[in-house]
């Protein structure tokens, strides 16, 4: 059954729309030329075939219009010229190309351009993979994998109780069908057979909200690697501890830390939204709930770790700061690296230009796993 599921996600991969544009286009290798090429080529598509809310199975009303005008995702520019103005506004262009430069290979290059572009002109014009209706129609039978009728809620859906034993994976847990996509199918924290946790592996999981992505790793570690969970909102480690609860073959290897990770330790911060968009600010709001930060250095040393083999972050804006207070750990153990680079516009060059420049023997790859732009991820390894 995994063999067949993972096929299909592949064959969906392979739609000829959306991105097949750059394949039919003659490819200048000047890379400003490039993503002004892309840009100009995808002016006249304008897609409505599909709704972000269906795809992503949201419970709450006003999730569509979220995404369609607070977010800006869905546009119709049809003017090259005010898209490339709005290109400019935003980005620096020869930051840009340092980052498409230091990637290392075709395939992370290809979706870099196609990244950049989709924050230009929104999902109307560009197709990511996932993005069209048939992509639920063929995985209709994940339903298949759910084990009763409970139901769990999240902040943004409602969870059924999946088991991941047929599709390749020792995890029972609460989530929604999108989630086992990207999470396991995909594999949103591996690139490749190039970047990946493997057996043995000591793990920090920066950002593990609802355990998902923590039960991944420690599936992929095995008895002899350890997780190092990162959460510190009470409702999400509610939802983790359920998770928890149903893989008690795991619970020597994850190790929940209710701290948030920054570039300085022990400032007082406050928690901000709800479920996976919950974040840290510095200033107190009515009702926030306090939280004490850690540099992923100091967590280390105060705990006497022996090693650190993979460090992914998803912390809402917050991951160059983190990379910062883990230098130490970057120099010493030269961990793999999976790096969300989606929450600001600077992090597509920022990110990897400090971990370059923090250990210059890393390679870098980019991969893009949803619909409208977000878990843009970054992952590096050492050559």
């Amino acid at each position: 059954m995994k063999i067949q599921i993972v096929q299909d996600v592949i064959d969906l991969l392979r739609n000829k729309k959306g991105f097949s544009i750059v394949n039919h286009a003659q490819k200048p290798s000047n890379f400003e030329d490039r993503l002004k090429t892309l840009i100009k080529n995808c002016i006249p598509y304008y897609y409505t075939d599909f709704k972000i809310e269906q795809l992503y199975q949201r419970q709450i009303p006003d999730f569509n219009e979220y995404v369609y005008t607070e977010q800006s995702l869905i546009k119709n520019i049809k003017n090259y010229k005010f898209a490339i103005k709005e290109l400019k506004r935003r980005y620096n262009i020869n930051q840009l190309k340092w980052t498409y430069d230091n990637l290392a290979d075709g395939y992370s290059r290809e979706i870099f351009l196609w990244v950049i572009v989709h924050k230009i002109l929104g999902c109307g014009k560009v197709r990511f993979p996932l993005a069209y209706s048939e992509s639920f129609d063929k995985l209709d039978y994940l339903n298949k994998l759910k084990i009763d009728n409970e139901e769990l809620q999240g902040a943004f859906s409602i969870f059924n109780k999946f088991n991941l034993n047929k599709i390749g994976y020792d995890v029972k847990l609460f989530t929604d069908k999108i989630g086992i996509i990207v999470a396991y199918l995909l594999e949103q924290y591996a690139y490749k057979n190039i970047v990946k946790a493997q057996e043995g592996d000591y793990v920090i999981d920066g950002g593990s909200c609802y355990g998902d992505i923590s039960l991944y790793f420690a599936d992929k570690v095995k008895k002899n690697g350890k997780v190092f969970a990162f959460e510190f909102v009470k409702d999400n480690l509610e939802s983790f501890n359920k998770n928890l609860q149903l893989n008690p073959q795991y619970k020597n290897n994850i190790v929940i830390v209710k701290k948030a990770i920054s570039g300085e330790s022990n400032q007082k911060l406050y928690v901000e939204g709800i479920g996976p968009a919950s974040k840290i600010i510095n200033t107190a709001k009515d009702g926030a709930d306090e939280v004490f930060s850690i540099t992923l250095d100091d967590f280390v040393k105060e705990n006497q770790i022996e090693k650190i083999d993979f460090i992914k972050l998803d912390i809402e804006g917050c991951e160059l700061e983190a990379l910062k207070g883990a230098a130490k750990i970057l120099k010493q153990f030269k961990p793999k690296l999976a790096i969300s680079i989606y929450h600001k516009d600077e992090d597509l060059w920022q990110i990897p230009q400090y971990i370059k420049s923090i250990v210059p023997e890393y390679d870098l790859y980019i991969k893009q796993l949803t619909v409208v732009g977000w878990e843009t991820v970054l992952y590096a390894k050492c050559s």
